[in-house]
């Protein structure tokens, strides 16, 4: 197989995280909500509820700086909320929620990521505080 370019591999978590060249044993530490969701198809499934099918719009990747080892990802998701977001119904409100991703890479896969964003922010966006 061929080598993708690290920019190539980190832009799919966000455009195409079902494509995204994970570890089997990837970690995703969401900051936010102090949780921590372990293994390829799990963390599959939380990058594309963030940036697929909880919130219907864009998804803007804003920076993004890396090397073989390790990058930084800035990204802004506008949408609005229709469908489940970690437990949340759909509020069918607008929502403008800047994200950053730190990830560790090996052999030109994502081993871990750890992602920030202001869930107070997000909350208040959805009508919920």
């Amino acid at each position: 197989m061929a080598q993708q370019p690290i920019t190539a591999v980190l832009r799919k978590l966000v455009t195409q995280p079902q494509t995204a060249p994970l570890c089997d044993q990837v970690t995703l530490i969401d900051h936010a909500q102090e949780a921590v969701f372990e293994g390829k198809s799990t963390v599959t499934s939380i990058l594309t509820t963030f940036f697929h099918d909880s919130f219907q719009g864009e998804c803007t990747i804003n920076n993004l700086i890396a090397n073989e080892s390790a990058a930084a990802l800035t990204i802004t998701v506008n949408g609005r909320h229709h469908n489940h977001f970690m437990g949340i119904p759909p509020t069918g409100r607008v929502v403008t929620l800047p994200l950053a991703l730190i990830c560790r890479l090996a052999q030109d896969q994502v081993c871990h990521i750890a992602l920030f964003y202001d869930a107070g922010s997000l909350l208040r966006q959805l009508g919920l505080a």
